[in-house]
């Protein structure tokens, strides 16, 4: 079984990290499903990235040829303008003014370029504006997707929870009630069995009391009662007053007890008869000789009365009550009888007795103190009648104790399942709405930077407006500037100058043109190293998350490897296990081979059985069949012969046939024979056996189950008495080290030790044997002490405290106990609170605190030399 029970905690083990891997590999093929887009966005962003590098490439070099042509028209530009100057000497005022002009326009048109480039740079912006804008919008509604999918699962994990949480509700209440009805019956159950220690004891008290005081008890008390002659006893025959049943019941003492008789025949006889069954001893006191003292008249004022004078008793008995109590007076209180020692003998309302030789006695009084005028049997019978009503009681509430104990168990293993799936559910929910507030904080940078981006549009259409409006002005000028230029160029035209100026401007506006070029070159070699970095921004952003999810594949792989790992060693458990099984089992395996041939030979045997019996009954159906046939037909021939007689029919064949034929038909009309039902028959018949299999699965696996059950509850049992022999064989070495007495460990109910519980009985040096309740202080703590320290030998903890432990222990307990901490912290350690001096001078570090005079502590610290 024990190999069984190994084999199953293994396979447990493998199933668990089999669920895990799963759950792992699942989570993998998500990780590689979002590896795998993460690797299309960087495919592209790469691709993007290329195509940008391609297109900065190709505007380098048109940059560099427009450098080569700006330079180039500016040499020709240098070369006209020089030819102008020097054939415009002539008409210096208006060529200076034509170059003014052509300076200006020249600057003009440097406005112009620079608000075009500006222009088409805002253009360009505006267009990666939109793109980014159409990403930002496609990444929300992702995002919102991703939402509603998380959200829709933290619903249904709410309502779960949330029916959940009702359930365990319900279960807490009824758990509540059960356990609450456990612990009122518990309760009840504590208080019968400390009413039935207390009656118990009050019963062992009022025999030893009778024992004592000479007289009788149980069987013997009852005979003597029953003699002719006897009276009673004269605890029995005398009534005390309430406020002097103390002092009364105190001075009589043990001769409450004697047993008054009518002669010294009948005390002679009941002493025999005593002696005769072994039932103990008794004083009789007999009327007949009895002679009891005079008393004088009392004279002190501080005397209440004799004692005899204060009791209510028959007369017939003043011989016996005189007898008792002498010349015993009774006084207030103690301080009054000392003033008369030696007087009288004298007993107080409280119970003190002062002899009249001087002899004082005294002290706390005894509860069970046997008054006057209450029968010692009626009480012993009343308490045992008490304890049969607890023993009753006793039996009830076990059983109620029982039944809720199985009940709280069910209950409260529902409620951990409960609590599990509480648990699995409220982590998801956890875990998504994690994922909510994170896609939440993605969805409001975006959100952030989509308003930063309304808001560079806003001002990036403001300033496109602000441009249109200074091109239409710099245009307006520049024509201005022009027109003022042709003019001049009319006047200047018989010079030759004019034809040079028009070379001189197309010249420079070519420059300008290419210049213009140049710039939108650097503009768009500018837009495109920017839009470069953005995607190669992009490309590590996506890099880094796709490092991110290479990470959890690898850790879960690593998991899964480690997980793998366990399995195998599982599985390697399980073969060694089956190994030992296998090898310790060989002859069952030749037996269950045996068995296995035998039945599947048996199941051949029946098979054929079966397919013999079914070709015989078809046979027999057959042959049966084709005889009535026969007989039918004999007899049709017969028939027809003698009606026929020498008569030949002179029907043609075709005519027969068709008679043949009709009288087919009317056989169809009339069905066929039901053949189906030999197959219904199999049918049912295998469902049958099908369900008798189950029924005999289900019964072996029931089987199983209950020799399992059976199993734990003796590993159950035999862990908790491996457990209890070893602390009681520790308990018992260092209690006699302790205490140089004997002492063990029992069990309420050693044959079912759960449903009872523990005690200690132990015997101190030159002591009884005591239970745990009967022992001193200091008792008490060593047993305690030799109790901690066997479970510390057997379960070693690494941590313990132990506060003002020797308080109660005198100076050589204290030694011994100081001695085995420290023995025992030598494997734990231990903080000792403590006043005395072996335990401070056997510590390893000492802590003192002090209270000073304003209130405040000062702690010191120091360390032994030792």
């Amino acid at each position: 079984r024990a190999l069984l029970a190994a084999i199953e905690e293994s396979k447990g083990k493998i199933t668990l990290a089999n669920q895990n891997i799963a759950r792992l590999e699942e989570l993998k093929a998500d990780k590689k499903e979002q590896i795998d887009k993460l690797f299309g966005d960087l495919k592209r962003t790469e691709t993007k990235i290329g195509e940008l590098t391609d297109d900065i490439r190709n505007l380098s070099i048109d940059r560099s040829n427009l450098n080569m042509e700006v330079a180039s028209l500016t040499a020709d530009l240098t070369n006209v303008k020089k030819t102008l100057d020097e054939k415009s000497s002539s008409v210096e005022g208006a060529r200076d003014r034509v170059m003014e002009l052509i300076n200006a326009l020249e600057e003009k048109n440097n406005v112009k370029s620079g608000i075009l480039g500006e222009q088409s740079l805002l253009i360009d912006k505006s267009r990666l504006r939109t793109e980014e804008k159409d990403r930002l919008e496609a990444g929300i509604e992702k995002i919102d997707a991703e939402i509603e999918e998380k959200s829709g699962q933290i619903l249904e994990n709410r309502k779960l929870v949330e029916s959940l949480n009702a359930e365990k509700s319900v279960l807490d209440g009824e758990l509540s009630k059960t356990e609450s009805k456990l612990f009122e019956n518990k309760n009840a159950l504590e208080k019968v069995l400390s009413e039935y220690k207390k009656l118990e004891r009050e019963l062992m008290n009022l025999e030893a009391q009778q024992r004592a005081s000479g007289g009788p008890v149980g069987r013997g008390l009852e005979a003597i009662l029953g003699m002719d002659g006897v009276y009673g006893t004269v605890r029995q025959l005398g009534k005390a007053p309430q406020e002097y049943a103390v002092a009364l019941s105190t001075a009589a003492g043990g001769r409450m007890q004697n047993v008054v008789c009518e002669s010294d025949q009948v005390a002679a006889d009941g002493i025999r008869y005593l002696k005769d069954n072994s039932l103990g001893r008794a004083t009789f006191l007999p009327l007949n000789k009895l002679r009891a003292p005079e008393l004088p008249p009392l004279k002190n004022r501080d005397i209440i009365d004799y004692a005899v004078n204060l009791l209510d008793y028959d007369p017939l008995y003043d011989v016996v009550f005189r007898y008792i109590f002498g010349t015993t007076v009774v006084v207030k209180d103690l301080n009054t009888a000392r003033k008369m020692i030696g007087q009288y003998r004298m007993v107080t309302l409280a119970g003190d007795i002062v002899e009249k030789a001087g002899a004082m006695t005294g002290g706390s009084q005894n509860r069970n103190l046997a008054m006057f005028g209450v029968s010692a049997d009626n009480e012993v019978e009343k308490i045992r009648a008490g304890m049969a009503r607890l023993a009753q009681e006793q039996s009830t509430l076990d059983n109620a104790i029982s039944r809720y104990t199985v009940e709280g168990e069910e209950k409260r293993k529902r409620r951990t399942e409960i609590t599990d799936t509480i648990y699995q559910s409220e982590f998801l929910i956890n875990e998504n709405t994690r994922r909510i507030d994170e896609l939440n904080e993605e969805k409001v940078a975006i959100s952030k930077r989509r308003e930063e981006m309304a808001e560079e549009v806003k001002s990036g259409s403001k300033r496109l407006a602000e441009i249109e409006d200074e091109l239409e002005s710099i245009n307006k000028e520049i024509a201005h500037v022009t027109s003022e230029r042709d003019k001049l160029k009319r006047e200047l035209e018989d010079t030759g100058i004019p034809e040079l100026t028009q070379q001189y401007e197309d010249l420079k506006k070519q420059v300008d043109d290419a210049k213009n070029r140049l710039d939108k070159k650097d503009i768009a070699i500018q837009d495109s190293q920017r839009e470069k970095k953005h995607y190669v921004n992009r490309l590590e952003e996506l890099k880094e998350e796709r490092a991110g999810v290479d990470a959890v594949i690898k850790s879960a792989g690593d998991e899964i490897v480690t997980l793998r790992g366990e399995i195998s060693a599982a599985e390697d458990e399980v073969k060694r296990l089956q190994g030992e099984i296998d090898n310790s089992s060989e002859e069952l395996k030749a037996l269950q081979k045996k068995q296995s041939e035998a039945r599947d030979n048996l199941y051949n045997e029946e098979k054929r059985v079966i397919e013999i019996d079914g070709e015989s009954e078809r046979l027999k159906l057959a042959t049966t069949a084709l005889s009535e046939r026969k007989t039918a037909l004999t007899g049709m021939i017969e028939e027809l012969r003698g009606l026929a007689g020498d008569i030949e029919t002179d029907m043609t064949l075709a005519e027969i046939t068709a008679g043949i034929e009709k009288s087919e038909k009317e056989l169809k009309k009339i069905g066929a024979v039901n053949m189906l039902a030999i197959e219904e028959y199999e049918k049912t018949s295998g469902r049958v056996a099908e369900k008798k299999e189950k029924k005999d699965v289900l019964s072996k696996e029931r089987a199983t189950i209950i020799e399992r059950i059976e199993h734990y509850e003796k590993m159950k049992f035999d862990t908790f008495t491996e457990a209890f022999n070893a602390i009681d064989r520790n308990f018992r070495k260092i209690f006699a080290r302790l205490t140089e007495g004997q002492g063990s460990l029992v069990l309420e109910n050693p044959s079912d030790p759960f449903s009872g519980g523990m005690t200690f009985a132990v015997q101190p040096r030159d002591k009884k044997v005591h239970l745990l309740s009967a022992l001193s202080g200091g008792e008490k703590s060593l047993t305690t002490l030799a109790f901690i320290f066997s479970i510390q030998q057997y379960i070693p903890a690494p941590f313990y405290a132990l506060d003002e432990i020797d308080m109660m222990l005198d100076g050589s307990n204290a030694e011994r106990v100081s001695t085995m901490i420290a023995e025992l912290s030598a494997n734990a350690q231990t903080i000792c609170v403590s006043l005395r001096r072996p335990t401070i001078d056997r510590s390893d570090r000492m802590i003192g605190v002090t209270i000073r005079p304003d209130k405040s502590t000062y702690v010191t610290g120091v360390k032994s030399n030792g």
